[in-house]
């Protein structure tokens, strides 16, 4: 008999992690596991992904970061959630970043130039409550208790049916890490798709389980955010957004090394 689920997590230097992930989710005979080890050769994080979900036989697959520790009954809860609506394609739970239930960004929107340039620059440490940054991350839902249709949900723990993954071409490999989840909703809601935040399903991330080194991390992300851009953009306004983010960078950058002087 077929599982009903297959849970995926892309493995990268993560064994602590892994360890009490795997332990979170207990065992069951509805549901395999797939340990997708990037170690040696480091193919991405959206391709692993999409290795693992070429193996899995579930009608639902589950992305779960290694980084992460489910809380009792979320998955099952997801499952129920999604398998009653016919027209949600993906969920996405209420994340937390540690035992302490510290809240953290579970959903977003789509950002578009004006608004990147507000939440992906240097511009959102000054101005955190700048009302572009405040639209993005739904403050009017600032609590995260209630569920809704959103625009995208975070990649540390997405459920998603198998057939809608598959029909929109699973994740894009040019997204190394980073964004390759709102890519990847942006997507589903084009073919018609809904993607929900669940927050009766909990989950932690504690984050930082796979990649310490500061000076990649800032790399991949810029990558990936200029990647998302001119996907989802005009080139041209594409490469303003981007190249704008980008001095406003360095010039936060260069403040912070003459007030180390």
């Amino acid at each position: 008999m077929k599982p009903l689920l297959s849970i995926i997590i892309v493995k990268y230097k993560s064994v602590s992690f892994l360890k009490g992930c795997l332990e979170s989710l207990g065992k069951s005979r509805l549901r395999e596991i797939i340990v997708v080890d990037n170690d040696k050769n480091n193919i991405g994080y959206g391709a692993g992904c999409n290795l693992g979900a070429k193996k899995a036989q579930g009608k639902y697959l589950l992305f779960l970061n290694p980084d992460t520790f489910v809380l009792p009954g979320a998955v099952q809860k997801m499952i129920d959630f999604i398998d009653s609506r016919t027209e949600v394609a993906m969920v996405g739970p209420r994340l937390y970043l540690n035992l302490k239930k510290e809240k953290q960004l579970s959903f977003c929107r789509f950002p578009d130039p004006l608004t990147s340039i507000f939440v992906f620059s240097p511009i959102k440490s000054l101005w955190p409550d700048n009302p572009l940054f405040r639209r993005y991350v739904y403050f009017d839902n600032h609590q995260q208790t209630q569920t809704r249709e959103v625009d995208a949900v975070s990649g540390a723990a997405i459920l998603v049916r198998k057939d809608y993954f598959e029909r929109v071409g699973g994740f894009d490999e040019k997204f190394f890490l980073y964004f390759e989840e709102n890519d990847l909703c942006c997507r589903i809601k084009d073919r018609g798709g809904k993607v929900y935040f669940y927050p009766q399903a909990e989950v932690l991330h504690f984050g930082g389980g796979s990649l310490q080194d500061q000076t990649k991390i800032r790399s991949y992300f810029r990558q990936s955010r200029f990647n998302f851009f001119k996907k989802h953009y005009f080139f041209p306004s594409a490469f303003l957004t981007e190249a704008f983010i980008r001095v406003l960078e360095w010039l936060a950058e260069l403040g912070n090394h003459k007030d180390k002087e």
